[in-house]
């Protein structure tokens, strides 16, 4: 399904009390998120770090809402700005080979899309991930988890499909060069991006999940040290525990150290939140244009979602490869056009099921 464009005349502007709207119900949205993160007791004690965050979800809002009435280009070029800044180059730049590597696998495992349809491109990306857990499983009993091994893997797998690649690349640049249609489908994507990148914006904080320092960093720090896991329960109680969302958490330090897996870890919900809007946006009798983005940003801003986007548990991941086998099962039956078979849709919807039971 084609990115939504604005019909009416370039020169046209949408009226003023819109922008207000928008910006007054992201301070709403900041309110909620504010009052979540302080309930759960997330380390928001001082006024100086609120106001830090009312501050950043405002500017984030505006500057969205500025750079979603000329194009949704811009708008992805202000979001990846926006994750240099918090997350560093180096943890941007894993997360952008990680996100080609698993949509080349996923084109590889299920076949290219005719045309950059947002929701083929975001479950291959998905499936592409959970084959990424089946390849990484078995390397994680051999000395071989050393970066240059890993960007070897990318490679070869982004050679494989690199003319798909080039051609879905072009097809979705100029069609992110369309100004998206004024209205309230954009006003509640504008305050969805608003508070996942201030949930990101937290998850950018140093880890202090006690789960996460007592498991998590422990298996991929020793992965990262030795280029291998013991599988050893005399060395590490629970080394046999299912680590589905850990070896990719391993992949993520090992290319770009703890940042880089955390911001991996927060890219896993918002592809979630990708794979339910173009899910929706692609039914036949599509639901109101503002209703899943309301419903994603309700979802945004409750303190379970802040919680686990912020720490490095397994939850963002286990949710993603749910999400997608739902919606992988549900277009084997409806939507040709994604380029999947009802074979290949119910495969696709197995692959991601069996990396969320992994995980």
């Amino acid at each position: 399904m084609p990115l939504p464009t604005q019909t009416v005349p370039a020169d046209a502007q949408a009226p003023a009390w819109r922008s207000l709207l928008v910006t007054g119900a992201c301070l709403l949205g900041v309110a909620a998120l504010l009052f979540g993160l302080l309930e759960h007791g997330v380390a928001l004690h001082e006024r100086r770090q609120l106001l830090v965050l009312v501050v950043a979800g405002t500017v984030a809002a505006v500057a969205l809402n500025w750079a979603a009435r000329r194009s949704w280009r811009l708008v992805v070029l202000m979001v990846l700005a926006a994750l240099v800044t918090m997350f560093g180059l180096g943890a941007v730049a894993m997360l952008l080979v990680t996100g080609a590597t698993t949509l080349a696998l996923g084109i590889l495992a299920f076949g290219a899309p005719v045309h950059p349809v947002p929701l083929a491109l975001a479950l291959r990306s998905a499936s592409g991930l959970a084959i990424m857990v089946a390849v990484l499983q078995p390397m994680m009993h051999l000395r071989v988890n050393f970066a240059p091994v890993y960007l070897g893997l990318s490679a070869l797998a982004l050679v494989a499909v690199h003319r798909d690649l080039a051609r879905l690349a072009k097809d979705l640049w100029f069609a992110l060069a369309a100004r998206p249609a004024p209205g309230s489908g954009r006003a509640t994507v504008v305050l969805l991006l608003a508070a996942l990148l201030l949930a990101t914006l937290h998850a950018a904080m140093p880890e202090s999940g006690y789960d996460a320092l007592s498991n998590h960093l422990i298996v991929v720090r020793w992965v990262d040290w030795h280029g291998y896991w013991h599988f050893d329960p005399a060395v590490f109680d629970r080394a046999l525990t299912p680590r589905g969302a850990g070896w990719l958490f391993a992949w993520a330090h090992v290319l770009g150290g703890e940042p880089a897996m955390k911001l991996l870890n927060a890219a896993a919900f918002w592809l979630t939140a990708g794979i339910v809007l173009a899910h929706t946006a692609a039914d036949p009798e599509p639901p109101p244009p503002w209703l899943a983005p309301f419903g994603l940003l309700a979802l945004a801003v409750t303190p379970l979602t802040i919680w686990v986007m912020a720490m490095l548990f397994e939850e963002t991941v286990t949710t993603l490869f749910v999400t997608a086998a739902l919606a992988s099962l549900a277009l084997a039956y409806r939507s040709p056009e994604v380029g999947l078979s009802r074979s290949g849709g119910q495969l696709m919807g197995l692959v991601d099921y069996g990396s969320a039971v992994a995980a």
